[in-house]
């Protein structure tokens, strides 16, 4: 189904299974597509769905809500996110082409949305990658399918996707990525820090090489981490959300941090961001939950925030520091 030049794979089934149905229903997705999320709602009526106000950044976001069925739309489903909740109690079936979680006594349904590429955007992409050096690769989030799939042709490049902000598994030395702003191409570059990567945008029409923000991050993040080796006391921040919650691991965390030295207390929260992290009176912050939260809007935040896969580095040097620690996930708990 097509709304506002979005593809949205599967709509229709989804749409009719629940049309069976009087559960209340909530539509989730990310900046962006709200406002498909806003028109699938009319198509259920307006006293049966809503629109969410949450974040969805990722699948991982998923709400369930007791007694009601969620429609996510927009994200692919990795398998570090399945394995989360798997672990957490949920169930994922793939059978028929979708992807249905279930959880408690909620139902959610993944919904693919792509972006119909825009032909004069895509011959100017296409121009400005000749001109900088076609990658080798070209990767992408799930909503830039279409556009990915284009420009991979037309460069006789590789064609890996979809993944998404906190996982990617391949080792590359040059990769083109198609999303909006920074958020996957940076993904890219933390696994693969000598790499040659690419952001390729189509709402700005723009193709750039984020070494330079790659390498400020990294001067951010090792300023943290040498700062938090001084810690005394720290914050440990837990969530409940299905496909981001450590909660089975936090004893670790805490035994890790006892045994250190430094005294801990955990803060449980569904959104977690700069305001939060500022108000707290502590030296260092240890995120148990979306590992985005350890490297998005550090320059925004007052202390340093430590993931799971770099709690080690609060006692040990850091000299054999890597980016990629910092999507580790669940992490090592320090070990």
């Amino acid at each position: 189904m097509l709304i506002n030049g979005v593809l949205l794979e599967g709509l229709e089934d989804v749409l009719d299974l629940l049309e069976r149905g009087s559960e209340r229903i909530i539509i989730e997705a990310p900046t962006g597509l709200r406002g498909i999320a806003v028109e699938v709602s009319k198509m259920l009526g307006s006293g049966r769905a809503m629109v969410s106000g949450r974040n969805a950044w990722g699948s991982c976001d998923i709400s369930p809500t007791p007694g009601a069925s969620i429609i996510h739309i927009g994200h692919a489903l990795p398998p570090n996110i399945e394995g989360i909740l798997r672990m957490n109690g949920a169930s994922v079936d793939r059978g028929g082409g979708s992807i249905i979680i279930k959880y408690k006594d909620s139902t959610v349904y993944l919904v693919p949305a792509y972006y119909e590429p825009d032909p004069e955007v895509e011959k100017a992409l296409i121009g400005r990658l000749r001109q900088a050096g076609a990658p080798k690769l070209i990767a992408y989030a799930l909503p830039y399918k279409l556009y990915a799939d284009r420009l991979a042709t037309a460069l006789g490049a590789r064609l890996f996707g979809p993944f998404t902000g906190c996982f990617f598994p391949l080792k590359v030395d040059d990769a083109g990525v198609v999303a909006g702003g920074l958020f996957y191409s940076m993904t890219v570059k933390l696994v693969n820090p000598s790499a040659r990567v690419l952001a390729i945008d189509p709402h700005r029409i723009a193709v750039e090489d984020i070494d330079r923000e790659y390498r400020r991050f990294l001067a951010i993040k090792v300023g943290a981490l040498i700062k938090a080796r001084e810690a005394k006391r720290v914050a440990v921040i837990v969530t409940g959300k299905p496909g981001q919650s450590m909660e089975r691991r936090v004893n670790d965390v805490l035994a890790y941090l006892g045994n250190n030295g430094i005294d801990s207390f955990l803060v449980y929260g569904d959104e977690v961001g700069p305001d939060l992290i500022n108000e707290l009176s502590v030296d260092a912050v240890i995120n148990t939950a979306c590992p985005r939260l350890g490297f998005d809007d550090l320059d925004r935040i007052n202390k340093p925030v430590i993931n799971m896969g770099e709690i080690k580095y609060l006692r040990s040097g850091l000299e054999d520091y890597l980016s990629a620690k910092v999507l580790a996930w669940p992490g090592d708990a320090g070990k």
